[in-house]
């Protein structure tokens, strides 16, 4: 895996990019960077980002969100804001699943389009050398699917009430996680919801918010969580893997949110679910095996087949 650069830009506008060349990646990495003023810029005021293949979107969610997520997949994400000091913000995007391996490609034909939706918040804090970077983690493999990262605002809740609904943002659910909105901030940690219920097929949960917290925290050995009930961001309502296929294939859970008496509540629910592209998967495949081919040529041409007989060995082609 490596980093290859796609898009950078030091103007204090919208960012749209069309790439345009043929890649195969595991992730996109998104950076933007500069000095702030006397007032710092927060990570929610990066605002939304988007990404869609022939104009069907596959990333839909705010800036943060998609931090708190990539906290739990993938690590501490960075994040560095100081009044008349550095702000650095950035985060890593998945294009595959938990424990999956799925490396999505694209080229020209598929019109991949990547947008952001800049407050004018964050133009006003950064006072300076604003910078905003796109990056493709390359690697090679086989494509299965397209993974679906969406975003979506329920109505408010008002304090002792309760909020029921099926959501369906996404089809092939494998997962899906809740924040709230706390004066302008996105927590679950500071949120006036007491307790939620769902159902996807024969999944059910039942939980309240604050034992939600410390399961998720749990789950993904969050760093800096020892105490989640002040601290955390998003809870997971649901995670699926392999073993739960049935569940996974559907494409909506009800959800049932109960909000305590401190006041009103606004959920912010983002949907992880996956669309399969079996087109894709045989043309990734069969890219994968002439490109090893032709490495076996190079190498039996230049009488170095060592490397080759010990990958015969282990793996029988």
């Amino acid at each position: 895996m490596s980093l290859r650069r796609l898009f950078s830009s030091s103007q204090e506008a919208q960012f749209l990019h069309r790439i345009e060349i043929p890649i195969s990646y595991s992730a996109l990495y998104f950076r933007v960077t500069g000095t702030n003023g006397a007032t710092p810029a927060a990570a929610r005021d990066v605002g939304r980002l988007r990404f869609s293949i022939r104009q069907q979107p596959v990333v839909d969610a705010d800036f943060d969100y998609l931090q708190a997520v990539a906290n739990h997949w993938n690590g501490s994400s960075e994040f560095t804001s100081t009044g008349s000091g550095a702000f650095n913000a950035s985060v890593l995007i998945p294009r595959s699943f938990i424990g999956d391996k799925n490396v999505e490609r694209v080229t020209k034909a598929d019109a991949a389009i990547f947008e952001t939706s800049f407050t004018s918040t964050l133009f006003t804090n950064i006072a300076s050398g604003f910078l905003a970077e796109l990056y493709a983690v390359t690697e090679e493999g086989p494509q299965s699917y397209n993974l679906l990262l969406l975003q979506q605002t329920l109505p408010t809740i008002a304090a002792s009430s309760l909020y029921t609904d099926d959501i369906s943002t996404t089809e092939n659910l494998c997962a899906a996680y809740i924040s709230d909105v706390v004066a302008s901030v996105l927590t679950l940690a500071s949120s006036n919801i007491n307790s939620l219920r769902a159902r996807k097929g024969d999944v059910t949960i039942d939980v309240f918010r604050t034992a939600l917290m410390a399961y998720t925290a749990q789950k993904y050995n969050i760093e800096g969580a020892a105490n989640p009930s002040t601290t955390q961001v998003l809870a997971e309502i649901f995670g699926l893997d392999g073993s739960d296929l049935s569940a996974r294939l559907l494409d909506q859970f009800n959800l049932t949110v109960e909000n305590g008496s401190g006041g009103t509540s606004l959920p912010q629910i983002l949907t992880v679910g996956f669309k399969p592209n079996p087109d894709r998967l045989g043309e990734s495949s069969a890219e994968i095996r002439n490109r090893l081919a032709q490495v076996r040529q190079e190498k039996t041409a230049a009488g170095k087949t060592r490397a080759l007989q010990v990958v015969s060995a282990l793996t029988g082609a």
